[in-house]
């Protein structure tokens, strides 16, 4: 892999420390520990400024089968699906662009990792986690460049046009966040840190993410935010007992005990808000807070994966559970499910694209 023109290191081993001594009065801290017996639902509807329904048009050859939301740019939303890229209008639900690239020479992809969108040279990144490869399209779909990016376990774009990506820190060197230049014009500037070359079961992938136009890393139970060379806590779960010991990941004969902990938590940022998901005493939790506050606003518990995810909203004086599937400019977005749009579309044919709802929070 070319060397980056920017290397961000942080120490794991050192994590606990830094969020110690660290002064950011902007760092939140959530106590899960605190909560975890609360399981109530409570109705989201309080917290809805404004709403409204995407509805894709359907044809024989775009019938979205479980879309993913990678990106939304301007006016136009990235979607995943079917082993292709959509570009759709989000005011009128058409489809502008289709790239399906699927196949295994250079220029195509296997895999589909993180997909973004640049405003500044109209260039749409999709990152091939399996091969290592970042291809770069004209929206039509034609190949501009491929990057080989070896170890690189993500890939997201900065507000400054920079390209962020992290590695799988079980590898040696153990560098956690690379950042580079847009058009990787890259010199051999490189800094080594030998404190985090250190073997620490559970702790070995983290995902590039990019909430409220900043770029994050969740590592350890900390979500981080970072930018230019610095990378600060942003947001702590505290966990307590809760806390699952390293010597039990991964473990399948450890199934019993890995319940009583607080285990595959996921989170997404929307302004003050956090949509967080995790797994405890064999049910799915879906928590709300408001991170300003460290407040729970909300939860459901489900203990059955084929019930409805995330907790309820009232729409068009309908009861739906929903879950954001993305988040952008304190909006978020989520793909209804068939009982929600039955109730919400019942005249929609169930053969037909399944409708995304924007929400703007308060």
């Amino acid at each position: 892999m070319k060397k980056p023109l920017l290397y961000i290191y942080f120490p794991c081993i050192l994590s606990s420390c830094i969020i110690g001594t660290n002064t950011d009065n902007n760092v939140s801290h959530i106590s899960l520990y605190n909560k975890i017996n609360i399981t109530e639902e409570n109705s989201g509807s309080d917290l809805v400024s404004e709403y409204r329904f995407i509805i894709p048009h359907t044809s024989d050859t775009i019938l979205f089968n479980n879309p993913r939301i990678c990106d939304i740019n301007d006016s136009v939303m990235w979607i995943y699906s079917n082993r292709s890229l959509f570009g759709m209008n989000i005011n009128d639900g058409k489809v502008i662009y289709h790239i399906n690239r699927h196949g295994r020479s250079d220029d195509r992809y296997c895999s589909v990792g993180e997909v973004f969108h640049s405003s500044e040279n109209n260039n749409v990144y999709l990152f091939d986690y399996v091969r290592s490869n970042l291809h770069i399209y004209t929206p039509e779909g034609n190949q501009i460049n491929r990057i080989k990016m070896d170890d690189v376990h993500s890939v997201n774009m900065c507000v400054n046009g920079n390209l962020a990506v992290s590695y799988d820190v079980a590898k040696k060197p153990a560098h956690l966040i690379g950042v580079y230049n847009g058009d990787f014009t890259l010199n051999n500037e490189m800094k080594e840190n030998k404190l985090c070359e250190t073997d620490i079961p559970g702790i070995k992938k983290s995902r590039v993410m990019k909430f409220n136009n900043q770029n994050y890393i969740y590592l350890s139970d900390t979500l981080f935010r970072f930018s230019g060379d610095t990378i600060r806590p942003a947001i702590i779960l505290d966990k307590g007992k809760y806390k699952m010991p390293f010597s039990f990941e991964g473990l399948a004969d450890k199934k019993d005990e890995r319940s009583k902990y607080i285990i595959n938590e996921s989170g997404l940022l929307c302004g003050d808000y956090y949509f967080l998901s995790f797994n405890y005493n064999r049910e799915i939790y879906y928590d709300l807070w408001d991170i300003e506050k460290g407040k729970l606003l909300q939860r459901r518990t489900i203990g059955d994966y084929r019930e409805p995810e995330g907790i309820a909203f009232t729409i068009n004086d309908t009861k739906v559970y929903l879950w954001p599937k993305y988040v952008n400019d304190g909006k978020i977005y989520s793909v209804l499910n068939r009982v929600n749009q039955e109730s919400l579309f019942p005249e929609k044919p169930l053969e037909s694209n399944p409708v995304i709802v924007e929400i703007e929070l308060k």
